[in-house]
Parts: C-alpha cells; structure tokens; sequence
C-alpha cells in the first residue's frame, strides 16, 4: 500500500527476517521491494539498526544516525559505481518529489 501510495522512503528496522537483520537483507530489500515491488525511494536504516557494512550492498540507501562508520568513504568505495548512483538517485529524486528545494514545499 505504501509503494502504491508513492512513499518517498521505507525504513527499515532491528528484526530478522529470515535470519538476516532486515537492513542488511538483500532478498527483502533489493528483490522484493525495489525489484519485485518496483519501489522507487529510498530505503533508510532505524537508528543504529544496520550492523556491518553490508546493509548499502544490500540495498540499504541511507545509514541512521550516520555515526558508525558503515557507509563511510573506504566501505563505500567498495561497491559497484552502479549502486552508488542507486543510493544518491533514490534519495535525491525522493527530495524533489517531496518538494524539498521549492520555494513553498
């Protein structure tokens, strides 16, 4: 309902979903819900809820608070140029469509 409704962004959180702590599961994130569901924002972690650097690899577009070092320049440059385009798109196409750089949002 939510992808149908035109949510700018999903976060994901703590639990597991199959063994795997949801920000850092690729089958939940990158095949069901921007493959399958074909959900176009960005996915963001809980606070702290990521627990190794795997979560942007599995989908995971945006690390809460941002503290922990998991997304951070040397992890980062890890992953495909692709998906870092992924990550950057997703949030910025996300912030134009709530209209956060018009005049009156």
């Amino acid at each position: 309902a939510a992808v149908r409704a035109g949510a700018a962004a999903v976060m994901c959180s703590y639990n597991l979903v199959n063994g795997k702590y949801a920000c850092e599961n690729s089958q939940l994130v990158t095949e069901d819900l921007k493959g399958r569901m074909r959900f176009p924002g960005w996915v963001v972690s809980d606070w702290w809820a990521l627990t190794s650097a795997s979560g942007a690899g599995a989908g995971t577009d945006q690390d809460m608070p941002g503290t922990d070092g998991y997304f951070s320049a040397g992890n980062l440059r890890a992953l495909p140029p692709s998906r870092l385009d992924d990550m950057v798109s997703r949030v910025l196409a996300g912030l134009a469509r709530s209209g956060a750089w018009s005049a009156t949002p």
